[in-house]
């Protein structure tokens, strides 16, 4: 891995290989292993996350994207203290290379979730894409759009206000025209309820509110009625009219 030519360095390599097999207790000797003056890890005993994910970002199929950004979890050694020296030079130029390869994962990932009409799929991929790099303007755009595919007309506008809040802070410059004129049709919509369709094959008699129940005055009258040829919607035992079919 990286040569230790003074005794404190050789010391420092020493502990170094200790803690290493240590944590790798079941293989540590068939993974690490010293020459002369270096610690080298056998490739073929050894699997790397960031191997992996070149690889599946090489092949570029959707299932290897896929596999691609699940390994991807943050930046090349987060949280490591690289400060100065050619290593901190190294990690620092990595760190950039692999970013790029990411936005470049999920970027195309977006892109295929959205052709399969995975609207929440895509809405996740295109949060994960601007948490990566929050000034890629199009993605916001597309974002709102998703949203308000959704309905979710509060959410498209908010994410309006965090695209031009970033843009401002970041660059100092305001939204594109497009996501200006995008940001207006959403905020003029309003809700619409939608209003049940009556049936035209439903004839209108049997859509009204039923009659009032006659008196006896009301049943003569449906009576003859009956005879007369109406369709009767009334009947009693001692109605004229027996049937009970319009």
């Amino acid at each position: 891995l990286h040569p230790f030519p003074t005794r404190r360095a050789s010391d420092l390599r020493r502990q170094a290989l200790k803690l290493a097999r240590r944590a790798i207790e079941d293989q540590g000797d068939a993974v690490i292993s010293s020459e002369d003056d270096a610690l080298v890890i056998e490739p073929a005993t050894a699997e790397v996350d960031v191997d992996l994910f070149e690889r599946f970002h090489g092949t570029g199929t959707p299932e290897a994207l896929e596999r691609a950004a699940a390994l991807y979890r943050g930046d090349f050694l987060e949280g490591a203290n690289l400060s100065d020296g050619l290593f901190a030079d190294w990690s620092m130029v990595e760190r950039i290379r692999l970013h790029e390869q990411a936005a470049d994962v999920f970027s195309k990932l977006l892109s295929y979730r959205l052709d399969a009409g995975r609207t929440e799929a895509a809405i996740d991929m295109a949060l994960r894409l601007l948490e990566l790099d929050p000034l890629q303007e199009h993605v916001h755009q597309r974002l709102m759009q998703l949203y308000l595919e959704q309905g979710r007309r509060g959410a498209a506008i908010e994410q309006y206000r965090v695209c031009r809040t970033t843009l401002e802070r970041e660059l100092g410059i305001p939204p594109e025209p497009e996501t200006e004129r995008l940001y207006q049709d959403i905020y003029r919509r309003r809700s619409r309820v939608a209003l049940p369709v009556p049936d035209p094959t439903v004839r209108a008699e049997f859509m009204a509110p039923p009659p009032p129940k006659p008196g006896r005055s009301e049943e003569r009258r449906v009576g003859k009625g009956c005879r007369a040829g109406w369709p009767p919607y009334l009947t009693k035992k001692n109605h004229n009219c027996k049937t009970n079919t319009p």
